[in-house]
């Protein structure tokens, strides 16, 4: 199928580009790098029996990727996972995840919608820099943001617990290179 393996890790991927690429069932991470730059338009990581870790860069600059079939017993996604996806528009965050880390999403333009799990404590900085959301909403689990989480986003509203004490105009930074000063309307609950 065109996989490296080195006993749970999946290292590399060689095979064909067309379709949707399942990942091995004895898969337990995703190494660093392991599919950047590759050509792949989608991806089904519910096919291990248990994944735990998506390895930082693990998907970087796969800018024909739309779309990741997440696997629910992913704990853990490292920093620049799918950074510079500019095409990925459809992925759903595990459950069990505690932080979205640093640059995440990256520039990942074409995101315009993401749930972010209750479970989730921290967001890292620019995790969500330069996509696509034009609302979020951040559950009462989360207890830290960093800053310019969401910079360059065209946000509109932000939905935040109200016991949240986060500086406003550093995470919701929105005024990136394709936008205006507009300030995003922000609602607590």
């Amino acid at each position: 199928m065109g996989f490296e393996m080195n006993d749970d890790i999946l290292h590399g991927y060689s095979g064909s580009t067309y379709g949707t690429i399942e990942i091995p069932e004895n898969t337990r991470h995703i190494g660093s790098g392991a599919f950047c730059g590759s050509d792949i338009k989608e991806i089904d990581l519910s096919t291990a029996w248990v994944l735990w870790t998506i390895m930082n860069n693990a998907f970087e600059d796969c800018y024909r990727l739309k779309k990741v079939i997440m696997n629910r017993s992913v704990s853990e996604i490292e920093y620049r996972a799918f950074a510079f996806c500019s095409n990925l528009e459809d992925i759903e965050l595990p459950p069990d995840i505690e932080k979205i880390s640093y640059e995440t999403f990256l520039n990942c333009s074409k995101l315009n919608n993401i749930e972010i799990p209750f479970g989730v404590k921290k967001i890292e900085r620019s995790a969500f820099s330069g996509c696509g959301l034009t609302s979020i909403e951040i559950p009462y689990s989360v207890e830290e943001i960093e800053s310019d989480a969401f910079y360059g986003c065209p946000l509109e509203m932000a939905y935040i617990p109200a016991e949240l004490e986060i500086d406003i105009d550093s995470v919701f930074n929105c005024a990136g290179p394709n936008r205006g000063k507009e300030k995003v309307k922000i609602i607590r609950i």
